[in-house]
């Protein structure tokens, strides 16, 4: 039996890159010292440098383990892309946050798909009756440091957010942490943005909420493939 072979969010260092992979990572890998590893045991000089382009390129995955392969403690969010992390973080092996939204469902999709793990899978609001400002919330499965919230649309000239408020729950209320942050899409393909709503500050928090307040509306509705932190 001939298998099919696919993948996503990978990265592609001087060769081709698949047409099917719409959230490739390109360039130089960046790691620290390679092909000087001794054994299996040794592999400090895979892990990347401060400028690869694979720090905090990962994806957030329900019960991952909560370690790389040589054991250290992923970050909360985003990990490094690949099997090694430069930083150690928290190394909790938990669920994905919780995903709400006041915008409905539209197009067979729900806002489980913001916090699915998959660039490609993607929420959408009804095409039509869209109002603003309109919230979407995640909700983390225990406190997590937030310095970024990113964005991950395609299409995003078409449908990506445009502008939002970013905040964070204080334990009582919601704090707006960045007002009016705007967001421009260059492309309007299959092939994934990422877009990071930097806050002005690190925040220890349980949960943070977009205060979305314009979109692009080409087809009548707003659309984000996935929400993730850093």
């Amino acid at each position: 039996m001939r298998g099919t072979r696919s993948g996503q969010d990978n990265l592609y260092h001087d060769g081709p890159v698949p047409a099917a992979d719409k959230a490739a990572v390109t360039g130089d890998s960046g790691l620290t010292s390679p092909g000087t590893a001794k054994s299996l045991t040794d592999l400090s000089g895979y892990v990347p440098s401060a400028n690869s382009p694979v720090i905090a390129a990962g994806i957030d995955i329900a019960n991952d383990g909560g370690r790389d392969a040589a054991g250290t403690a992923l970050l909360s969010g985003m990990p490094d892309l690949g099997g090694l992390q430069r930083s150690a973080g928290p190394g909790r092996d938990e669920a994905v946050p919780t995903a709400t939204t006041t915008f409905g469902n539209g197009q067979s999709a729900s806002p489980a798909a913001l916090t699915d793990g998959s660039d490609y899978t993607s929420w959408a609001n009804p095409s039509t009756g869209v109002t603003y400002p309109g919230t979407i919330t995640l909700t983390f499965p225990s406190r997590r440091t937030v310095s970024e919230v990113v964005l991950a649309t395609h299409f995003g000239q078409g449908q990506g957010i445009t502008k939002a408020d970013v905040q964070t729950w204080d334990g009582s209320s919601w704090v707006t942490r960045a007002a009016d942050a705007q967001i421009t899409w260059t492309g309007n393909t299959a092939t994934v943005e990422r877009r990071s709503l930097r806050l002005p500050s690190a925040v220890a928090t349980t949960g943070v909420r977009l205060v979305v307040k314009a979109a692009n509306h080409t087809w009548g509705n707003l659309s984000v493939n996935e929400i993730t932190t850093r």
